[in-house]
């Protein structure tokens, strides 16, 4: 079972958890919100057209893909906040990527520095016709990061 962690911490010490590595915890809600994450994509993007040859103009980008659960409202409202803030000095924050694949492989990832919010989206669905044989679609969010320029050479995978 596949399983993902992104961790985003901020230079003033915030930090915003989605997700965990199936860390079992007796908290109910803490578990809930263990399969916030259902996917992770990164990328190592050239920013120019046409390339013909290497380029050093590259950034990360990545995009997280989760379930919106009663028990995440919490971790998603501070995720929103940081995708509208402009002041500066909490707009760019290092993340941190984790991913096991399979059942028994250790963790691997990257740590990104530098990140901002692209695009941040919610998607809410109703309940269906109300006869039952239509199932909910499950709320769901997208994130999406990229990193600032000129700092690909600062990412650390692990």
């Amino acid at each position: 079972m596949q399983q993902f962690k992104v961790t985003i911490k901020s230079d003033k010490g915030d930090e915003i958890v989605l997700g965990n590595l199936g860390e079992e915890s007796k908290d109910r809600a803490a578990n809930a919100i263990a399969g916030t994450v259902t996917g992770v994509d990164v990328r190592f993007d050239t920013i120019d057209e046409n390339v013909t040859q290497k380029s050093h103009g590259m950034i990360a980008r990545v995009t997280v893909y989760g379930r919106i659960l009663k028990e995440n409202h919490k971790t998603l409202k501070e995720v929103m906040q940081w995708a509208i803030d402009n002041k500066g000095d909490t707009e760019y924050r290092n993340v941190l990527v984790e991913m096991i694949v399979s059942a028994g492989e250790e963790a691997y990832g990257y740590e990104i520095p530098d990140m901002f919010v692209v695009d941040y989206a919610e998607s809410y669905h109703g309940e269906g016709s109300g006869d039952g044989s239509v199932q909910k679609l499950p709320d769901t969010f997208e994130l999406k990061l990229s990193q600032r320029a000129n700092y690909l050479s600062e990412i650390n995978p692990f």
